[in-house]
């Protein structure tokens, strides 16, 4: 998953992504209810908008769509 980061990233450049490593945030995880890696949550103006969470890998169009479905 990681390789693929930069280049979704690059893809989607009017949004903000910020990695957390659940190791060194196990509240931060604990708070928002994630418990499969990798995920991803997105926030608009404060309030999730959106989840994908799940314990399967995730390939890099799922994210991609996903991303989209956000509009």
């Amino acid at each position: 998953m990681r390789p693929k980061l930069p280049t979704i990233e690059h893809e989607f450049s009017q949004y903000r992504f910020i990695k957390v490593d659940r190791d060194e945030n196990i509240q931060l995880c604990l708070e928002l209810n994630v418990r499969g890696l990798p995920s991803f949550i997105a926030y608009r103006e404060g309030q999730e908008i959106g989840r994908f969470v799940n314990g399967n890998l995730k390939t890099q169009p799922e994210i991609e769509n996903w991303i989209r479905s956000l509009k």
